[in-house]
Parts: structure tokens; sequence; C-alpha cells
């Protein structure tokens, strides 16, 4: 499985942070998913995020837009809602696409963890995912 820079993420959590206003567990799952797939493709490449549009899970999408460049208004970046609380998001370029799914008990204890906790605690989950190695958070396909 493909590893990130520790330099590399730490400079895209900044900026992440910057941009969604606070640290929180499923920014980072986005910033980690873009990395990894950006990380893949080194080069053009498009983005499908696959989850649905509420917070957290939709907090993903920002982590996505800083880690990989890809945004909605720069037509690299496709939402779409899912039914399910999946989130996967999927890399395509060069003829071949990367999905990157969210590992289902990652997800379902995070969102137990971060019901109705305060900012500080949300930033301690998030600290805690970052030190989560990616192959015990995703699946790739």
């Amino acid at each position: 499985m493909n590893k990130i820079n520790e330099e590399q993420l730490n400079h895209a959590l900044k900026k992440a942070v910057e941009f969604h206003g606070h640290l929180g567990p499923f920014l980072v799952i986005g910033v980690k998913m873009g990395l990894l797939g950006r990380n893949t493709f080194n080069g053009k490449y498009s983005v499908e995020v696959r989850t649905q549009y509420c917070p957290p899970l939709s907090c993903v999408i920002d982590g996505i837009q800083i880690s990989t460049g890809s945004t909605i208004g720069n037509g690299g970046l496709t939402i779409k809602d899912s039914e399910d609380s999946d989130i996967s998001v999927y890399f395509k370029g060069n003829g071949k696409v990367l999905k990157i799914l969210l590992k289902n008990e990652i997800k379902t204890t995070l969102l137990e963890e971060c019901e109705n906790v305060e900012k500080e605690m949300l930033e301690k989950i998030g600290y805690q995912i970052i030190e989560t190695p990616v192959e015990k958070m995703f699946l790739l396909e």
C-alpha cells in the first residue's frame, strides 16, 4: 500500500485546518485519502467522493480538496451523495481507477466517539487518526 510522507501530511493538514476551521477525524481521513490518491497517480486525475452530504461524514470533502487540489470549481472533484454512510473516493486518470474505502469499523467507531463532543475532543480524536496507519483505515481496490 502506498505510504504518505509525514512532511506532506503535516503541510496538507495545516492547510486543511485553516480552510475547514478546526481539526477533526473526518477532515484528517479526507487528507489521507487525498494524499494516497495523489501519490498513486502523480499527475492528472479526477476525483469522485461518495458519502452522505452532512457533517461529520462530509468533512472528508474539505480534506480531499486541500490534499489534491481538485475542487468542484476547477472541475476536478465530483461529489455524490451516498444513501449509505460509506465513505469512498475514486481517483481516475491514465485509464486507471483507484477506489479508497474507509473501513466500516473505523467509521462506526468514529461516529460514536464524535457524537455530542466538544471541539477539543474532536481534535484529540483527529490526532489519533493522524497516527493511525493507512493500512488499518482503508481498503484500496
